[in-house]
């Protein structure tokens, strides 16, 4: 697996596991640190791909290329870099907007206020097409770079730049399984479905609605932070078959509010009110992530709270504990790791922490990487398979004894050659023990019981024995003394 990370001085690093080390044990306690040094070396590689540092071209969304050859960086500039990953190389460069020269004072420094300047809050890329959104409405399908879409790709994506006439937006998601769709929300702004034509044009699909007033019959404020897409699930191969040429279109999409609420819309059931509405935690909620599967959500608050959800009731599930700020990007995913494959969640904030969680069960802390500078956005490279790291006896041991207790069948002429060792060891003892009986029997007889006598005590050079010293005690008594002066 390979994590790419950006910060906020421009800096773009990769981050390489290695196949032993995707989620190989929780992270060590201060006890076991010493003892595990030289296996956290081996478990991941930090290398930079983005090498210069500028607070004015601070990295704010990364995107995998479906190719993932590249990663697409949107800066604060307004400007968007497709740069390798391997190599670090520039590919192109996009300047999407161009940012205000002057500095005006802020006038909201506040931290659940949103800034004011034009910035980036959706990025994607499909077949070459790299598609932006800033705050101020104006969304973009770029011309197709070559270089991104795969040989085998034939569909190709307008090319359009539109404004909606909507400020104050916080967030711009496009749908992945068909890239036509797109969707945005921000403060006082719904959610609203668009579709890019064929003729250069968004139009608008469907938009939601406010949920009803609170008990004291109050206006519930709009102010949504994140949204995703639920994935369109396609049961079988002839189901697929026979909507091979039918549009997919979006059914689901989850928001998270300022306001602690996480909602579910049902676009396909024709309600523009959301048909689940709960509050989550006590804080207000910054990020959601969805699970491959859309069955569960992940949502982080302004604290530095990680509560997983269930998209289909909203109940809480579980949490995952350890942060020491503000979650600024997550995002789940499946990791195959040797013989299984297990459900990972990945976040970056303010502390300055690359963190890797398992998804489900105890949910435990599997890594924590300490990476420099507060990190603003991540991205995942799932297709990156790592060379095997080598292995050590004690290793090849651990190995073969989570074979046996996973009872996975392991060589046969390996086992054959171990019992052929077993039986010969039995063999030879038997017949030792054998030999020792036949020379008892021969020597005939009760055998005699010898008890040697202890050693005499010796007297010590120098030391007067017990008995001297009871005669001389005798001989100082007073009667004695008497009977020799009469």
């Amino acid at each position: 697996m390979r994590v790419i990370v950006g910060d906020e001085v421009g800096l773009v690093k990769r981050i390489d596991f290695t196949t032993a080390g995707t989620v190989s044990k929780p992270a060590p306690d201060a006890k076991a640190d010493k003892a595990d040094k030289s296996d956290k070396k081996a478990l991941f590689s930090v290398s930079s791909i983005l090498t210069t540092i500028s607070r004015d071209a601070a990295v704010e969304l990364l995107r995998m290329s479906s190719n993932h050859s590249r990663v697409i960086v949107a800066t604060k500039d307004g400007r968007v870099s497709v740069v390798a990953v391997e190599s670090g190389v520039v590919e192109s460069v996009l300047q999407v907007f161009t940012p205000a020269t002057e500095k005006k004072k802020p006038t909201n420094t506040s931290g659940n206020k949103p800034r004011e300047e034009e910035h980036f809050i959706g990025i994607y890329e499909a077949f070459g097409t790299i598609i932006t959104c800033t705050n101020k409405g104006n969304i973009a399908y770029h011309p197709q770079l070559s270089f991104l879409s795969s040989k085998d790709e034939s569909t190709k994506l307008p090319t359009l730049t539109a404004s909606i006439s909507q400020d104050a937006l916080t967030t711009m998601k496009v749908f992945p399984q068909n890239p036509r769709y797109l969707a945005t929300a921000g403060i006082e702004r719904e959610v609203n479905l668009w579709k890019a034509t064929d003729d250069g044009k968004l139009e608008s699909v469907w938009k939601a609605k406010n949920v009803p007033n609170n008990y004291l019959d109050l206006r519930v404020p709009v102010h949504v932070t994140d949204l995703q897409f639920v994935p369109v699930s396609i049961k079988s191969s002839v189901e697929s078959n026979a909507v091979a040429s039918v549009e997919v279109k979006p059914a689901k999409i989850v928001v998270s509010t300022l306001y602690q609420h996480f909602r579910v819309y049902d676009i396909t059931g024709g309600k523009r009110q959301p048909v689940v509405s709960v509050e989550v935690g006590e804080m207000p909620l910054k990020r959601v992530s969805l699970s491959p599967d859309g069955s569960h959500a992940v949502v982080t608050d302004t604290t530095g709270s990680a509560i997983q959800v269930s998209v289909e009731t909203g109940a809480r599930v579980g949490a995952y504990r350890g942060f020491a700020g503000a979650v600024t990007d997550l995002t789940c995913v499946d990791a195959v790791n040797l013989d299984e494959s297990t459900g990972l969640l990945l976040t970056v904030g303010i502390d300055r922490f690359l963190r890797i969680f398992e998804r489900d069960g105890k949910r435990r802390l599997l890594h924590k990487i300490y990476l420099k500078h507060r990190l603003h956005s991540l991205t995942i490279d799932d297709s990156y398979v790592p060379e095997a790291a080598p292995m050590d006896e004690k290793s090849k041991k651990k190995a073969r004894f989570a074979r046996y207790q996973k009872d996975i069948p392991v060589d046969e002429e390996e086992d054959d050659q171990f019992w052929a060792r077993m039986q010969a060891a039995t063999a030879s003892d038997d017949e030792e023990a054998e030999n020792e009986a036949g020379d008892d029997d021969n020597a005939g007889g009760e055998d005699e019981i010898v008890v040697e006598a202890p050693p005499p005590l010796q007297k010590a050079k120098g030391k007067k024995s017990l008995s001297s010293i009871g005669k001389a005690t005798k001989a100082a008594s007073p009667a004695e003394k008497k009977r020799k002066r009469a």
